[in-house]
């Protein structure tokens, strides 16, 4: 799995300022963002936003940024094509 920000780039860098906790932007948004059919699930790597995704698909990748839009304009965001998540 490699990390591919909003705008596709291999190594996005964050520009979450300091005081901005991206642990509680997960928890405000991670039950929204599943409901989008194509994501897998939501995490937190490095810092940044991680959202995973199905399969690469820029309708959810649309949808993904209306939400974190509504949210926190702006926020960095990982895209990680995983596949979908079973419970093992």
């Amino acid at each position: 799995m490699q990390p591919v920000s909003k705008d596709g780039s291999r190594n996005p860098s964050s520009t979450n300022d300091g005081n901005f906790d991206v642990q509680e932007l997960k928890r405000r948004v991670s039950s929204r963002l599943l409901e989008i059919p194509g994501v897998s699930g939501v995490g937190v790597r490095g810092g940044i936003l991680t959202v995973y995704l199905a399969e690469d698909s820029e309708a959810v990748r649309q949808a993904v940024a209306a939400v974190l839009e509504s949210e926190r304009p702006g926020v960095s965001v990982n895209y990680v094509v995983s596949g979908v998540f079973r419970a093992q």
